[in-house]
């Protein structure tokens, strides 16, 4: 008898330091692609940070795609595994398994657009192969905005909550003048600080995720140690 409960005490223990970790996988997964994409922008030779887009750096024709094709994997990885843990957290409300779940599809449709839709800078941008990868990113930025408007009621901030509107605003703001920067870039004319116009829209929500693993962390929210086992293995299949 104690045999078996020194055993199920073990497993919680282990469990509630791997749900730990999966959540820890979010404020990774910001670290990553920020510095990530700083790395691979001053090793690309000739690159401008301020005025072509990060897409740029992973494009088919990069000297840097092999470098960010790892990056990206590993931070797509991470953002998965994030969304696994808050799908495992006990007694967790519907917000916190729906946050959980857009991460997951944001981690997978992120993954899919890198692998099977990049941009090829060797082609103009309303080629077959640009337009695919247009399509995908832009398809990306609806799980981010639903993140951010679900996951900030996980929280109960209200600073939290203003912080995640203005974040909203921001996405919402730069996402539409990018938009509109496409008319230009189809003429292959350089756009003056495009790179940085897209990056704090990328940087934007890197940060919010950021700062929203950091507050679910001091929540100290344990595991549902059975929904844990079976989002393991829904994890194993879907990084497999």
């Amino acid at each position: 008898m104690k045999q078996i409960q020194k055993n199920e005490n073990i497993k919680v223990q282990v469990t509630y330091l791997a749900h730990k970790s999966l959540v820890l996988c979010g404020v990774l997964s910001s670290l990553i692609y920020i510095l990530g994409d700083i790395a691979a922008s001053n090793i690309y030779e000739g690159y401008h940070y301020t005025s072509q887009a990060v897409s740029d750096l992973g494009a088919i024709g990069s000297p840097t795609r092999p470098i960010v094709f790892v990056i990206f994997c590993i931070y797509n990885t991470l953002v998965l595994l994030f969304g696994l843990g808050l799908i495992a957290t006990k007694k967790q409300k519907s917000v916190t398994m729906l946050t959980g779940i857009m991460f997951v599809i944001y981690a997978i449709i992120g993954q899919l657009t890198f692998m099977y839709g990049p941009m090829n800078i060797q082609e103009a941008i309303g080629a077959e192969t640009n337009i695919e990868y247009l399509i995908l990113a832009y398809t990306n930025i609806l799980p981010m905005l639903f993140v951010i408007a679900v996951g900030c009621v996980t929280i109960r901030q209200k600073n939290f909550k203003l912080y995640s509107a203005l974040t909203i605003a921001i996405l919402i703001l730069f996402g539409a003048w990018m938009t509109s920067d496409l008319l230009v870039i189809s003429t292959g004319l350089p756009i003056p600080w495009y790179g940085i116009k897209e990056r704090i829209n990328i940087y934007g929500f890197m940060i919010w995720v950021f700062i929203f693993s950091l507050l679910y962390i001091k929540k100290g929210q344990r595991p549902c140690t059975d929904r844990y086992y079976e989002v393991s293995l829904i994890g194993i299949k879907l990084s497999s």
